[in-house]
């Protein structure tokens, strides 16, 4: 049972109504949302407990880092890449390295 097949009217068209009703009860009563669907024993897009998203992995998509990936996970797309760099550590502190990193989102 997904979101939308519980918002259908009596003659099998989405009640736009009934839709906002189900958003504006998800918003609201957050937990009561959730424990209906595991009730069920189903996720909110319909997806049985045990079953994860569609997933797609890919490397090497960033030809400029020294490591890529695109993660496709059900609708949600992440890009991370890693590049590394050798430093020379500083004369007061010649044992000592560094690791820097950083991030970015779109």
């Amino acid at each position: 049972m997904s979101q939308d097949e519980g918002i259908e009217s009596a003659t099998g068209a989405k009640d736009v109504a009934s839709s906002m009703e189900v958003e504006a009860f998800r918003r609201l009563f957050p937990v009561q949302y959730i424990e209906r669907y595991l009730d069920a024993s189903v996720r909110p897009d319909g997806r049985p407990l045990g079953r994860a998203r569609p997933t797609d992995v890919v490397l090497g998509q960033v030809p400029t880092t020294d490591g890529s990936a695109l993660v496709k996970l059900g609708n949600t797309t992440m890009l991370a890449g890693v590049k590394l760099e050798l430093c020379v550590p500083s004369g007061e502190s010649p044992d000592q390295g560094r690791i820097g990193s950083s991030r970015s989102g779109v």
